[in-house]
């Protein structure tokens, strides 16, 4: 799914983006807020952070709070 590529790809780079800077995790409140702006559905956000987990890309560090796996 193109899409789904597309949000994990936009997930991830804001997970990197606040590890570098040393405000990892991410709560999904504020991927909403960066994400919803460019188009994307909060239901196609909820769906890539489910592939992100289920791969074992990112992991939920506290509820509805996320990170990158080490």
């Amino acid at each position: 799914d193109p899409l789904l590529a597309i949000v994990s790809e936009h997930v991830l780079g804001m997970l990197e983006v606040s590890r570098l800077a040393g405000l990892a995790p991410v709560h999904f409140d504020s991927l909403v807020s960066e994400l919803v702006p460019l188009g994307i559905r909060v239901d196609d956000l909820d769906e890539a952070i489910a592939w992100l987990l289920q791969s074992e890309a990112i992991v939920e560090i506290d509820e509805d709070a996320f990170a990158l796996s080490e």
